[in-house]
């Protein structure tokens, strides 16, 4: 599931400092904007609090994420979402709002890549609340959205994504020959360590056709790049889930060998993008 953006402190993983921060999937980066300037000693939810560090979809006893998009949908009082660090550091995650934000409203790096996707059928790991899957539906492509949040697939289904599926993001379903995927809001780091990412991008190779893309993004880590991290909304507690943050510096090293090559990257800031063509 989505549940911050790149950028937010979540993403980041443990540093020095005091604790304070989507997607997530499109997370995953969760603590707001405005805390930024901390360092939480530990960056996602969109990103994925995809799946527990077991990579199983998360129970409904246990959504505290879906439990927070749905409330927002319904139009129902919204507690605050609360990122935990294994460790004992909190700060306020990024309000559900976000993650239905239209196509003007998205980070710069979204609305330059997301347009360059041409063909379908796209696969959006991390879906979130579908606003990416919903972007390209629009645009007359096939999309499924898939997510370890069963609240976060009724959103989907609810905003009207045709093919919202519950799943394990590092389990991608294999029944197309996928034209484009998404790991968006720091989903690049869903594979919870170097190694896992590698083998989710291979994965994800052997299930493209030919001449496919993948847009995704992460964040530079303040300190090592590992970080777990769980939810928690109102009496909702999600299973703890491991994210690696990818360095720019590092990201030509990871993508190579995985059956793709990149073809464009995008910096800002801590926050980097890249779009990856399959060789």
């Amino acid at each position: 599931m989505q549940i911050a953006r790149p950028g937010s402190l979540a993403w980041k993983g443990v540093t020095t400092g005091s604790a304070t921060r989507e997607c997530a999937g499109e997370s995953f980066a969760l603590l707001s904007r405005s805390d930024r300037q901390h360092r939480v000693s530990c960056r996602s939810l969109s990103l994925v609090l995809a799946c527990g560090e077991n990579g199983t979809v998360i129970d409904p006893s246990q959504d505290a994420f879906g439990a927070a998009l749905l409330d927002y949908l319904d139009g129902q009082e919204v507690a605050e979402l609360v990122l935990e660090v294994d460790g004992g550091q909190s700060g306020p995650a990024l309000h559900p709002e976000w993650f239905f934000r239209d196509f003007e409203r998205w980070e710069w790096w979204d609305r330059e890549l997301l347009p360059l996707i041409e063909h379908g059928p796209v696969l959006d790991l991390g879906a979130g609340a579908g606003r990416a899957s919903l972007y390209l539906q629009k645009r007359g492509l096939a999309v499924t959205a898939v997510d370890a949040s069963p609240g976060a697939v009724e959103v989907c289904r609810r905003r009207g994504v045709a093919d919202a599926r519950l799943g394990d993001v590092n389990d991608p379903p294999a029944d197309q020959a996928w034209g484009a995927v998404l790991l968006l809001c720091g989903n690049l780091g869903l594979g919870g360590s170097w190694e896992g990412n590698r083998r989710l991008l291979g994965r994800l190779a052997e299930l493209t056709g030919p001449g496919a893309v993948l847009v995704g993004d992460s964040v530079n880590p303040d300190g090592p790049p590992r970080v777990v991290l769980r939810l928690r909304y109102r009496g909702l507690v999600t299973p703890w889930w491991p994210q690696y943050n990818i360095p720019a510096r590092q990201m030509s090293a990871l993508v190579d060998g995985t059956g793709w090559r990149m073809e464009r990257r995008l910096e800002d800031g801590e926050d980097h993008a890249v779009v990856l063509r399959r060789a």
